[in-house]
């Protein structure tokens, strides 16, 4: 998509990157919606159902690696997003790498943490590179 480019020209691509994928013309509606190119209604878990399915549907095509940094940042309304990608896409190559600052009060922790006999996850966590002295 371009900027400047008319919603409906979008609205068509987005349907595109979809088709053929199972209720297409739905979730092309509700990505359409978040992107504000569409007037539509949709719950929450219709928003993240709609990425996940545009997300699997690109996957299909070619491999998808998709890198976030600071998630310490991240809104929670995003880490549930990440967190609906990783637990429920299926049979589609999605690898995500979500990198996060360390903070005791924050969100993004959550992330990695919560295994899954069907989707395993994996956390590392990096301690600070030290400055070598000359």
């Amino acid at each position: 998509m371009a900027e400047g480019e008319p919603p409906e020209v979008a609205r068509t691509k987005i349907a595109s990157l979809l088709s053929g994928e199972e209720a297409a013309g739905l979730a092309a509606e509700r990505v359409a919606g978040l992107l504000g190119l569409a007037e539509t209604a949709a719950s929450a878990e219709e928003r993240l159902w709609a990425v996940r399915k545009l997300l699997e549907a690109l996957a299909r095509r070619t491999p998808l690696v998709l890198v976030f940094d600071d998630l310490n940042w991240a809104e929670p309304t995003f880490l549930d997003l990440l967190e609906h990608v990783a637990d429920w896409s299926r049979d589609a190559p999605i690898l995500l790498v979500a990198m996060a600052r360390p903070r005791a009060d924050g969100d993004a922790a959550r992330l990695g943490q919560r295994q899954s006999e069907t989707r395993p996850r994996s956390s590392w966590r990096l301690c600070p590179l030290k400055i070598a002295r000359r």
